[in-house]
């Protein structure tokens, strides 16, 4: 595969990924839910197709890798957004639900790949 096809299919992948993970926070935020709940479900669904793909060799196909693992699920996943929800919550005093949204992310996330790999 050429760099330019990598390229190409990276930017495809990556922005079905963002464009899916725009629109998990709007059905979040019209169902009257907290933006991070948006950025958790993202991370939560990558962190599933991430480590069943990894489980079933899945991405060892370089095409796959790029598309998928690399543009989809890390356009579809947001580790900035997950921090800066993190920050922001701690900023404005509420240290709990800060709290919260690390620890979900975080042991959910794992969990998840135990599972998987279980």
């Amino acid at each position: 595969m050429s760099h330019m096809q990598t390229f190409l299919y990276v930017f495809v992948g990556g922005g079905l990924g963002a464009s899916f993970r725009f629109l998990s926070t709007l059905l979040v935020v019209n169902q009257n839910l907290k933006a991070w709940v948006g950025t958790l479900l993202v991370n939560l669904i990558g962190c599933f197709f991430i480590f069943l793909g990894m489980k079933f060799k899945f991405f060892e196909n370089e095409m796959n890798n790029v598309l998928l693992k690399v543009g989809l699920l890390g356009g579809l996943t947001t580790f900035s957004t997950f921090s800066l929800e993190v920050v922001n919550s701690f900023k404005t005093g509420n240290i709990k639900e800060g709290l919260l949204i690390l620890f979900l992310n975080i042991v959910f996330g794992i969990a998840i790949g135990i599972g998987i790999f279980r």
